[in-house]
């Protein structure tokens, strides 16, 4: 059983958890509308949604389907994640989106689309497939939805449900609902159509694409799919691949122009067996560089491609070998991928003919980049764009610590949306957009609006969360009070007490009526009758037994000891229908009728005589 004090105390734990829940309740709902900036990682979640359906197994018999997914996921950093749907005009098997960082869950993955074999009697139900990928995005947790998001459909046909299970008109109101919800996400669905047979509908292919934000690929080999993938690849991150030439002697050179390249991604692709290649890598200092058991180097290799994955490169040429190939039997390209970001800043309101200082500035998770060698090929352009759609761009100028500026000088009232975007031969990257609100003066404009009011939900969050964290700590307040409180009337009781203990007061006399005079009722006359036949039947009839003789009368028990045994036994019911056997007096007999209680001294009262008991003694 708890004491006050734990009691006491754990209350205070409760309270002080109630006053922490508050502050976190209050710190979560301003971080809410917090964006977090871009962190120059790729940050993307990709589904693959596969067709599984029988024509699959002429226009893809190699599985070529399942090298792009992989290959798709070698190209990615620690940063993505990935997933899949297969379909026919079925769900045929669906994975969640697993972190291509969580080593164990990755494999397990790559090993469940390995296992995958077209439905040689499956149709085809492309709104399905699109329709589970959206939901498993759905189903993310908030913080993982502001990653980039995208899907890659792969189908050979168009949506055929000769056996059902629905129709075909159902199966397309759905695509059309699922393709504008894709939209409502920000998620671009990228098809590629595997036309081998030329009965793939593009039109199809492309509606899903263009309705999404995506782009549609044809192509009537599934050769070409790994080199598809990679074009996707390069889509997203508005990265400009490089085909490398083979020589003679089948050496590529991978140039890196500068210090700030994130990875390099050098992709293999040939119809030949890439092993027999047997691909050597050497650095701008002429030096091998290990393929396998190299922390700053990732090789993979499949029957259809192999991948080099360099990691912060140094600057230089690289040279890779390759036995017997060319121009002819192989291709080489180079995807470099740019750890950095834009960052903007801009005042939110102008009045109207009033200058604007808009500054940007290419940054990685460290600071400003100052590679001289990279800015030295970058522009960087400001993209401002007013309400009613016109659209200008100003390039901006870099001082010597790596930060650009122009100004701006609005000659029309209205809002505009501005943006920048860094330039280079590699990779384009763009800021986020910020909204400029322009007035005959900057105090004349109101930007109230949707801002106040999300202003105003988050400081109404706030109060609510210094409430609940001052409430919490005034309880806690109370509790120590009264806790202090009763310990000190505990005291104050306590030596009240003890004072009484040793001076005892005396009671005040009570006046008591005078007691009434008792009348002495006679006493029953009482007849000893001494019990003589055993003297074991003496003992039990004090004792009280039960059930002393079962099925026998005590004469037939020709010793005492006997007789003893039985008693010590117990049992309930002494002698049974027995007890008329016993010739002797019949107060012994009503005695043992009813029961042995009631009896003192090996004396025994007699028993009221019944008209049976007379008959019995007669």
């Amino acid at each position: 059983m708890r004491t006050k004090l734990q009691k006491a105390v754990a209350l205070i734990l409760v309270l002080v958890l109630v006053l922490v829940l508050g502050c976190t309740f209050m710190a979560a709902a301003e971080e809410d509308d917090v964006k977090l900036p871009d962190d120059g990682q790729m940050d993307l979640d990709i589904i693959f949604v596969l067709d599984a359906s029988g024509s699959m197994l002429s226009s893809d018999p190699n599985k070529i389907a399942l090298d792009a997914f992989n290959l798709f996921v070698d190209l990615c950093d620690e940063s993505c994640g990935v997933g899949y749907t297969v379909y026919t005009e079925k769900i045929k098997a669906s994975s969640k989106i697993v972190d291509i960082k969580d080593d164990k869950a990755l494999s397990k993955v790559k090993q469940e689309i390995a296992s995958l074999e077209y439905d040689s009697y499956g149709d085809t139900d492309i709104a399905l497939g699109l329709t589970n990928a959206m939901k498993t995005f759905s189903e993310q947790k908030k913080a993982d939805a502001k990653k980039n998001r995208a899907i890659i459909l792969l189908s050979d046909g168009n949506t055929h449900l000769l056996n059902g299970p629905r129709t075909l008109d159902a199966s397309k109101k759905e695509l059309q609902e699922t393709l504008t919800k894709l939209n409502e996400m920000n998620i671009p669905v990228y098809t590629i159509g595997l036309n081998y047979d030329g009965t793939l509908d593009k039109r199809e292919t492309e509606n899903i694409a263009s309705s999404t934000g995506g782009k549609s690929f044809e192509t009537k080999s599934s050769s070409e799919l790994t080199g598809i993938t990679s074009d996707i690849f390069s889509d997203i991150y508005k990265i400009e691949g490089t085909k490398r030439e083979i020589s003679k002697e089948g050496n590529v050179n991978i140039i890196i122009k500068d210090n700030s390249v994130f990875y390099v991604n050098v992709i293999i692709r040939t119809q030949e067996n890439i092993n027999k290649m047997n691909p050597v890598l050497r650095s701008p200092s002429n030096v091998n560089v290990p393929l396998k058991n190299n922390p700053k180097l990732r090789f993979t290799s499949t029957p259809s491609y192999a991948l080099i994955k360099l990691i912060y490169p140094e600057s230089g040429i690289y040279t890779l070998h390759l036995d017997n190939a060319d121009n002819t039997n192989c291709t080489v390209t180079q995807l470099d991928f740019y750890s950095v970001y834009v960052n903007q800043t801009m005042p939110e309101t102008a009045g109207l003919g009033e200058p604007i200082l808009i500054k940007s500035s290419l940054q990685n998770k460290d600071a400003v980049v100052d590679d001289i060698d990279l800015l030295n090929t970058m522009k960087m352009v400001a993209i401002i764009t007013r309400d009613n759609g016109d659209r200008q761009e100003i390039e901006l100028q870099r001082d010597s610590l790596g930060y650009y500026s122009a100004e701006f000088t609005p000659v029309a009232i209205g809002n505009y949306t501005v943006y920048t975007s860094a330039i280079t031969e590699k990779f384009s990257k763009e800021s986020e957009k910020q909204e400029l609100a322009v007035g005959v003066t900057a105090g004349d404009i109101d930007t109230s609006s949707t801002e106040e009011q999300e202003d105003i939900v988050s400081n109404v969050i706030t109060v609510i969360g210094y409430v609940v964290a001052i409430g919490a700590i005034i309880a806690v307040i109370i509790v120590v009070i009264i806790f202090t409180g009763s310990k000190k009337q505990k005291k104050l009781v306590s030596s009240v007490q003890s004072v009484k203990k040793s001076e005892p007061v005396k009671p005040k006399p009570v006046a008591r009526p005078a007691p009434k005079p008792q009348v002495k009722e006679p006493e029953p006359e009482r007849v000893e009758i001494p019990i003589f036949e055993h003297e074991s039947l003496d003992k039990i009839i004090k004792k009280g037994t039960d059930d002393a003789f079962a099925t026998k009368s005590a004469d037939e028990f020709e010793t005492d000891v006997e007789l003893e045994k039985l008693i010590k036994k117990g049992s309930d019911d002494p002698f049974h229908a027995n007890a008329d056997s016993y010739e002797v007096d019949p107060a012994l007999a009503a005695l043992i009728k009813t029961g042995g209680d009631g009896l003192s001294g090996g004396k025994i009262e007699p028993a009221e005589e019944t008209d049976d008991d007379e008959e019995e003694s007669e």
